[in-house]
């Protein structure tokens, strides 16, 4: 540091000038110096500090002393205007009540309070004197998260830096700029900034502190990987065909989500299977429905599509001539109806049989029937039905006996002539026995 001065200040004319401020700042800077009248003196290291304050109006001085922040004398100058340096120059006109002296290559060591001292270091006028300070660069930002960032919800982030100007009661304040993804973002609450989170993707973070006269830095980039509910839930196969007994093919649940979710699959409102795969096994008939997939996670649960199960099986079969399933028996001349209900799937074709006569076909049906009246004896016998799908076929039968009255008038007949034959037979027996 030196210290050096003159009666007429570098690039300023006299004491009135520093009353129109703004002109005179401009000058100032443009000599390469820095100066305010009465408030701190704010310049960078190795830069020239400029001094300039008024003694206080009714103090008395015959001689005056600038002590540095330590204490220690460095100027001298009395009412005749002769000069002592100490250790270096210094001007005053204490005539006019202006001190005024520059301190060039400033180092910040150099910060502090200069005072004024009268006739003595340990008479000190009060309200005489500037503050330097020397400014430094700010530390590095850093930047932490106030909770974890969510898709939907606000965020908080604060940016820290500490202040290395000097002295440490400067009163200077920082101004932060933040950036997003490069953009620059509106804060009203300086250090900490608060916004919605709408992006799944990762975001960039920095922000910028400035200290009063300019000098500061960026944080580091942080990167932000928000989390999320679930979301575009989706399936392997929205729709699986299966035969009974065979192994169900698996269907897989796969969904957007940040932590990772957990799944779950339904059929109706009963919980079939935990886990991201639909793993059902050996196929069942009671199986095939509709299977739902739930992801979940700490924000929320999301549905995927519904997968359809067909569980696919040959037909069984029941026929049933007038309501009866095993054996009906019906009046000559009488109504017949052959109903058959078939249960498969897919659908099957029907045929009706009476032997080797096909009495009636369907096909792709659940039912078929066939039935006639006036029933003879010789429509008496076995019926079938034969169902068949692409899975296998079933085969029923039921029996219809015709009750004939032709066949009961000649069973009366015959009975009448087996009786009378009988008794002939006894009688003669008898009478034979006699004569011999």
């Amino acid at each position: 540091m030196s210290v050096q001065g003159s009666l007429q200040i570098v690039c300023a004319k006299s004491f009135m000038e520093i009353k129109i401020r703004h002109l005179w700042i401009i000058i100032l800077i443009s000599c390469g110096a820095r100066f305010t009248d009465g408030e701190s003196v704010i310049v960078r290291e190795t830069e020239t500090a400029r001094f300039r304050w008024q003694v206080p109006r009714g103090t008395s001085v015959t001689a005056m002393y600038v002590l540095n922040p330590n204490g220690t004398g460095v100027l001298l100058a009395n009412t005749a205007n002769r000069h002592l340096v100490l250790p270096s120059h210094f001007s005053g006109n204490l005539s006019a009540g202006l001190v005024s002296f520059d301190m060039n290559n400033v180092s910040r060591s150099d910060a502090g309070t200069y005072t004024c001292g009268n006739g003595g270091l340990s008479d000190i006028i009060p309200n005489c004197g500037q503050t330097l300070v020397v400014l430094g660069e700010p530390t590095k930002p850093v930047i932490s998260l106030q909770s974890t960032p969510v898709v939907g919800r606000n965020v908080t982030m604060t940016c820290s830096s500490t202040s290395t100007t000097l002295p440490a009661d400067h009163g200077l304040t920082f101004t932060y700029t933040w950036k997003i993804d490069g953009v620059n973002i509106n804060s009203p609450g300086g250090a900490s900034l608060t916004v919605l989170v709408e992006s799944h993707d990762p975001q960039d973070i920095t922000c910028h502190v400035t200290e009063d006269e300019g000098l500061g830095g960026d944080s580091d980039v942080l990167m932000i990987t928000p989390d999320y509910p679930p979301y575009n839930a989706s399936i392997s196969s929205t729709s699986v065909q299966v035969k009974e007994a065979d192994v169900v093919p698996q269907v897989t649940c796969v969904s957007t989500c940040r932590p990772a979710c957990s799944y779950s699959w339904k059929q109706g409102s009963q919980t079939v299977v935990t886990g991201q795969v639909l793993s059902l096994g050996a196929a069942i008939r009671t199986m095939a429905g509709s299977y739902v997939c739930t992801a979940t996670n700490t924000y929320g649960i999301t549905q995927s599509p519904a997968v359809s199960l067909d569980v696919q099986y040959k037909p069984s079969a029941v026929l049933m001539a007038n309501g009866q399933s095993n054996a009906a028996g019906v009046d000559e001349r009488g109504s017949v109806v052959l109903s058959c209900a078939v249960d498969s799937n897919p659908f099957s074709s029907i045929s009706i049989m009476n032997g080797t006569i096909r009495l009636n076909h369907v096909t792709e049906a659940a039912t078929a029937s066939f039935n006639w009246t006036g029933a003879d004896c010789l429509d008496g016998g076995v019926y079938t039905c034969l169902a068949r799908n692409i899975v296998g076929e079933m085969t029923a039968s039921v029996t219809v006996n015709i009750k004939c009255r032709y066949l009961d008038e000649t069973l009366k007949v015959s009975g009448l002539i087996t009786k009378i034959f009988t008794h002939l037979l006894i009688y003669s027996t008898a009478t034979y026995a006699t004569w011999k």
